[in-house]
């Protein structure tokens, strides 16, 4: 592993940090991440114009995937962002597991936080769940914009440990 494949993990691990911190990702450490992506990629495949066309059709697809999932309010605009830029460097040939690697990471961290979530409150479960599907299932039509105390899961930490796990399954 080169020193600037070493050197991406700095901005993903900052990117983690202001996710979990903030539930927010900034925009300059995408930035510094997709250049150092960039840099990485030139470095293995000698040069820039010599990157596979499969790791540009990987980051465009992540984008507008990622916009469809966005719009539909699934996915905040930096885990997209993120997303792509982690799919530039695993190329449409790893691009399924690297998102399947992606989805096992958030089911695992989905549920420590749940359950934190769950222990924090002075609620029991049923009624956390009864809670649940009254205000994001029936109510959420005409309630999303009202309801502000929702359990919000920061993703970049589940993104970035996929990213970090696929290589294993290839």
């Amino acid at each position: 592993m080169d020193f600037i494949e070493y050197a991406l993990w700095l901005p993903l691990l900052t990117v983690a940090v202001f996710d979990i911190r903030d539930n927010r990702i900034p925009n300059n450490w995408v930035i510094l991440s997709l250049i150092t992506m960039v840099a990485a990629l030139a470095l293995k495949y000698n040069g820039l114009t010599n990157i596979p066309a499969s790791n540009l059709i990987a980051f465009f697809l992540m984008l507008a995937l990622g916009f469809v999932l966005f719009s539909m309010r699934v996915m905040a605009g930096g885990d997209v962002k993120l997303m792509a830029v982690l799919a530039l460097g695993t190329g449409l040939e790893h691009l399924a597991t690297f998102l399947m690697a992606t989805v096992l990471c958030g089911a695992v961290y989905g549920l420590f936080y749940l359950f934190s979530y769950i222990s924090r409150s002075h609620l029991t479960v049923k009624d956390q769940a009864l809670k649940y599907v009254r205000e994001q299932i029936v109510l959420r039509r005409h309630l999303a914009t009202r309801i502000s105390n929702k359990l919000r899961l920061p993703f970049a930490p589940a993104i970035i440990t996929g990213f970090a796990l696929y290589p294993m399954w290839v």
